[in-house]
């Protein structure tokens, strides 16, 4: 019967493939969107002791470096750590990337899912002008641990004028969910304060590691209430929290992509409808001849389940393969501003189980079409 529906099937091969590929590219649709609704719903849910301390106020672009200090005194903090950002350059390639001051010790503790062996942090803790970078930047430069390399900071002169600051390459950092590490490099903020001109006097964020998950809303607030009468206001958040929230400069991405995976699955719904009811019309009197050679209504109803679970089954595997490839390529550029969209057991699941409602569904009009329906009657309509 399976030979038989094959058969049929391809009756009509430029509608059918035609058909295959409205699927294919609703499907494809399908898996990506709910593979970013996944992600964001992981956000959502997500448990995190660290917390990001910045500006309440985009006037006030940078923290002063004492709340540092202040906010390692406040109860539930059990790390505060300093970040300060800058963008830098290679002074021979002009190639960019992006650079951060920090503090070697807690640098594990408030990046999220980095692995650095131990020696690697040791030696960054230990060497002044130590640094560490992540893989792709290492890989972008060829880089290796041991190199001496130069890189020019921005708007960070040093005391002899120059803005060119040299760093001894200690360590490499990988991710631990196997995806690839924006290009960036760390070094230690003691020695760009006694390096540069000016010292170390702002701060573009403070990390914090919370004593507890529990403790991280009051933690938030007690940060934020005690520099609610500074001249520069906190809004403490969750790491979490900033990765939503960028990926919400979007817009609503929640309503968007329930509009449009609505939008794909209904346009997929009726145009495989069409096609099976049409495909089951233009064999009216071969349906009724099968009949009348004595094939039951179910026979009849099983085969042309058959056809489209075939066609909607096959349509939908060629789209996770594909979504298997692509969903890291979108991952890495960024375009949905998340983390690493996976193509997980959740997503295959769901693809095939809409595959077969999908074919269920198909598969309605054309079995009541022949349901107790004489080969007569058939081949009169046809």
């Amino acid at each position: 019967m399976w030979d038989l529906a094959l058969t049929n099937l391809f009756r009509k091969p430029v509608r059918t493939c035609l058909t295959a590929s409205t699927l294919f590219f609703g499907f494809v649709l399908f898996v990506l969107l709910q593979s970013m609704w996944i992600e964001l719903a992981s956000l959502e849910e997500s448990l995190d002791k660290r917390l990001v301390v910045g500006r309440a106020h985009p006037f006030a672009y940078l923290l002063p470096y004492g709340f540092l200090e202040e906010v390692r005194k406040i109860e539930g903090v059990e790390i505060a750590a300093p970040r300060l950002g800058a963008g830098c350059r290679q002074p021979a390639s002009n190639q960019s990337h992006a650079c951060f001051a920090v503090e070697p010790e807690s640098l594990l503790a408030v990046l999220d899912s980095v692995y650095l062996p131990s020696a690697s942090l040791t030696a960054f803790s230990q060497v002044r002008t130590g640094a560490v970078v992540t893989d792709s930047l290492a890989a972008k430069l060829g880089w290796q641990i041991g190199d001496a390399v130069s890189v020019t900071i921005m708007q960070s002169p040093r005391k002899n004028g120059s803005d060119v600051w040299e760093f001894q390459l200690v360590g490499v950092l990988t991710s631990t969910k196997e995806e690839t590490l924006g290009e960036a490099l760390y070094y230690n903020i003691a020695y760009l304060d006694e390096g540069s001109a000016a010292g170390v006097s702002t701060l573009g964020a403070i990390q914090v590691v919370a004593s507890s998950v529990d403790e991280i809303d009051d933690v938030s607030k007690r940060i934020d209430n005690h520099f609610s009468i500074s001249s520069t206001p906190t809004m403490t958040v969750s790491r979490s929290y900033l990765a939503r929230n960028s990926a919400q400069r979007l817009g609503d991405l929640n309503q968007i992509i329930t509009l449009v995976l609505s939008a794909a699955l209904f346009s997929v719904l009726i145009v495989a409808g069409n096609t099976s009811i049409q495909g089951a019309r233009e064999r009216t009197a071969e349906l009724a001849t099968m009949k009348a050679m004595g094939f039951s209504d179910g026979a009849l109803s099983i085969m042309l389940l058959k056809e489209n679970v075939m066609l909607c089954f096959a349509s939908a595997m060629v789209a996770l393969a594909v979504g298997y490839f692509v969903t890291p390529i979108v991952s890495t550029t960024g375009l949905t501003m998340l983390g690493r969209l996976d193509l997980g057991m959740t997503v295959v699941g769901l693809t095939l189980a809409i595959a077969l409602v999908l074919a269920l569904m198909t598969s309605l009009l054309p079995v009541m079409s022949i349901l107790g329906r004489s080969p007569s009657d058939g081949l009169r309509d046809a």
